[in-house]
């Protein structure tokens, strides 16, 4: 994350409501970095976060439709979420994985993390999206979302926004979000470290203007081997240009972050073969495993699917994690349980799977830290 400091602006903190002030933070409560300092646009609200757990909804801060911040009213809707979760638990914080109890301090900042959400726009079709089975009448407001960039701008030069943010960009497809080439551009120079959840189908101009790839992370969940099996699960005949772009984010600096939904319609043996030979021969480090939670029970050829790229990914040197939106919306399977993959092998097998899911988390370890050096 970036080292560079900004002055800390008097005026933000007279603007707050005197009910935000009103936290006794002298005692461990449970929080997170996004309840202490979040602000999340979704479609027509503002949250303090956008974390998917189970089914509860996001913590919300007001309704809102573009324009201007009233900056007392959402610090002061964020003090009653946190004076909650001091006492009862706020009802769409309890029980979410985020939580953390220890004694939290008061922010330097306002705003410390940003999610964009408030658009549901996309330019394929997921089987698995609720873009594609909800009621379209859910996410109709994301169809015309309001602007950001003025809204991102005013905060940076008012100084209450800081300059290590942490970024999360979700949606529909944010690269293609009118606004996003811009927003990255400017929350990039301001310093902050970005996340998008993207498809892989675009790659975003200020990167080829030569933007600092330095603070981007991308997360793409490919969910394929084969262009037919993409096609199938995606509507789009587009698998190849994904790989191209994949390669291409690495080549520039970029830190590739691989996702793979297991379903009964891409878990066969040679399909995850010819994903994890794909993944590797492009430079990509790091695997995340995860499920369709629109489909219950799970199956158990996606078990077997989980356990065999488990298996596959580790001994060709990737970082595997399991746990996404899936996991945490149908955490009642403990899925994560069931798919070790050294019960199976022969000693010498399971040595050699030890010692490699070892050295990836170290050579992951050092990566993030000369990352955070080149980022100072």
């Amino acid at each position: 994350m970036s080292s560079v400091s900004l002055p800390i602006v008097e005026s933000k903190f007279a603007t707050r409501s005197k009910g935000s002030l009103e936290i006794d933070r002298s005692k461990p409560y449970p929080s997170c970095n996004w309840l202490e300092g979040g602000l999340a646009f979704r479609w027509r609200s503002l949250n303090s976060c956008l974390v998917c757990h189970r089914n509860r909804g996001f913590p919300t801060l007001r309704n809102f439709n573009g324009g201007p911040l009233d900056l007392d009213d959402i610090m002061s809707a964020r003090a009653e979420i946190i004076r909650e979760n001091q006492t009862t638990g706020h009802e769409h914080c309890r029980g979410c994985p985020q939580l953390v109890t220890k004694k939290w301090p008061t922010p330097k900042y306002a705003f410390t993390n940003l999610a964009f959400a408030h658009f549901a726009h996309c330019n394929i079709e997921c089987n698995y999206c609720y873009l594609q089975w909800q009621d379209p009448s859910v996410f109709e407001a994301g169809y015309k979302p309001y602007q950001v960039l003025p809204i991102v701008k005013d905060l940076i030069a008012r100084g209450l926004l800081s300059p290590k943010t942490l970024v999360d960009w979700g949606g529909g497809e944010p690269t293609i979000y009118k606004e996003f080439d811009e927003v990255l551009r400017v929350l990039t120079d301001h310093g902050a470290v970005t996340f998008v959840h993207t498809n892989g189908t675009r790659i975003p101009k200020p990167f080829r203007e030569g933007l600092t790839t330095k603070r981007f992370h991308l997360v793409c969940s490919v969910d394929a081997g084969f262009p037919e099996t993409w096609e199938l699960i995606k509507k789009r005949d587009l698998l190849d240009k994904i790989w191209e772009n994949l390669a291409e984010y690495v080549r520039i600096g970029c830190r590739v972050i691989l996702k793979y939904i297991m379903k009964d319609e891409n878990c066969s043996e040679p399909e995850l073969l010819a994903f994890v030979t794909k993944a590797v021969s492009i430079g990509a480090r790091e695997l995340v495993l995860d499920i369709d939670y629109t489909v219950s029970p799970v199956s158990p050829a996606v078990i077997a699917g989980l356990r065999f790229l488990n298996k596959e990914a580790v001994l060709r040197g990737m970082r595997v994690t399991f746990g996404s939106t899936g996991s945490q919306l149908s955490a009642e399977t403990d899925i994560a349980s069931r798919i070790d993959c050294t019960d199976e092998m022969r000693p010498a097998q399971r040595l050699a799977f030890r010692r490699k899911r070892i050295v990836a988390e170290a050579q992951m370890h050092m990566r993030n830290v000369a990352r955070r050096f080149r980022r100072k």
